[in-house]
């Protein structure tokens, strides 16, 4: 009887360390790394997105934006865009993050501690672990105009605001930094006719349509 039990103990421990091993092996692993960094991106993505809809876009007078010029066969000649409204997207952007970066930082994110395994049958099973995103450094916003071919004789005529940002996701015994970009449209237009030259208001060409590098 005696045997049985040490032979059961011995079992149990031999289990019980190599399961720890294998979880720790997991845990620390680049694929749970990478797992938590993609949803900490994911989620401040979502974040952001929102506050800016929400607080910027709802608010913006698309009809003072930008002014379409056509010829007299009605053909886009020029767009021009109002750089006092695009100073008042800057503003209330920043205005924006300044307030709710601070929120996101006090956001804790549940993910299953199964999914260290990374087998789905086991994907339910389990305590949470608590993540944290915390933006890191400053951010950078642009708000970026774009026309292109857009099919046949056509073009596409876009503003939108562009975001970078650093991030530090944390989890217990876990700390990485990722990078964050967001692109919130503004306005997505089809303009019949050639792509046309697009101007701010100050008379200065941004950028040529016909420079290939224009991002």
């Amino acid at each position: 009887m005696k045997k049985i039990i040490i032979y059961v103990f011995l079992f149990v421990l031999v289990m019980l360390t190599f399961l720890i091993v294998y979880f720790v092996n997991n845990y620390f692993s680049e694929r749970v790394k990478v797992y938590i960094e993609n949803k900490g991106v994911v989620h401040t993505q979502d974040f952001i997105q929102k506050s800016i809809m929400e607080n910027v876009i709802n608010d913006i007078k698309i009809s003072e934006l930008y002014i379409i010029n056509k010829d007299s066969n009605e053909q886009t000649k020029n767009i021009i865009i109002n750089t006092s409204q695009v100073n008042k997207i800057f503003s209330s952007v920043n205005k924006t993050l300044n307030k709710d970066m601070n929120a996101i930082s006090f956001e804790q994110l549940n993910i299953p501690l199964s999914s260290i395994f990374g087998e789905t049958i086991f994907s339910s099973i389990g305590p949470d672990i608590k993540l944290r995103v915390i933006p890191s450094g400053k951010y950078k916003c642009d708000v970026i105009s774009k026309a292109t071919d857009y099919g046949i004789n056509n073009s596409l005529f876009e503003i939108y605001i562009t975001i970078e940002m650093k991030i530090e996701t944390i989890v217990p015994l876990q700390k990485s930094e990722s990078k964050v970009n967001c692109k919130i449209p503004i306005v997505m237009q089809i303009i019949h006719g050639e792509v046309p030259r697009y101007y701010y208001n100050t008379d200065k060409l941004v950028p040529d349509v016909y420079d290939t590098n224009e991002q």
